[in-house]
């Protein structure tokens, strides 16, 4: 509590001025809302980032008030990303780079829940609940992996040219829709 004192002590007069008004907006004043949305423009599209919401639910769960293990996850999370994503990726391979390393984190949250659970499960039907939602998290990993690698190899191959040691992508074949 003093911490968040201290915190608003320390806020300047247009920090303020802006906490107040996104309290507004989530109270669900209209005339906040289209404030925000004008003079806020990464408070608004943060609020819209519904990926980063369900990340940080997932982390949440999975590190509760380890902040040694969730810096480490989200730093996981960051190198899947760009492991995933390459170079240069399309929009919609973006969004499907997203959704794989969400359902990545849903499914090993899940085995470590089945894990935990595993001795301690108060009834077969609950083990057997636990055991499915760990299967249906694998599920949805493994559509997403392979949604990603169908969208890729309908995008077409790319030439490589190799330059000395260094290889360089030239182009993509794939034929662009008019």
């Amino acid at each position: 509590m003093a911490k968040n004192a201290l915190a608003n002590s320390e806020r300047s007069a247009p920090e303020k001025a802006n906490a107040a008004l996104i309290r507004r907006a989530e109270a669900g004043d209209a005339a906040a809302l289209a404030e925000v949305r004008e003079k806020l423009p990464r408070t608004w599209e943060a609020y819209a980032d519904l990926v980063r919401h369900a990340e940080g639910a997932f982390l949440t769960l999975a590190a509760g008030e380890n902040a040694l293990l969730r810096a480490a996850l989200t730093g996981r999370l960051s190198q899947l990303r760009a492991e995933l994503a390459g170079p240069s990726p399309s929009p919609v391979e973006r969004l499907l780079v997203e959704r794989v390393v969400l359902c990545w984190l849903a499914m090993y949250y899940e085995d470590a829940q089945d894990a935990q659970q595993g001795a301690k499960a108060p009834s077969w039907p609950a083990s057997l609940n636990r055991q499915r939602r760990a299967e249906v998290a694998q599920r949805r990993f493994l559509a997403a992996v392979r949604t990603l690698e169908t969208v890729r190899r309908l995008a077409g191959p790319v030439i490589q040219v190799n330059v000395g040691a260094q290889q360089v992508n030239v182009a993509n074949l794939a034929v662009e829709p008019k």
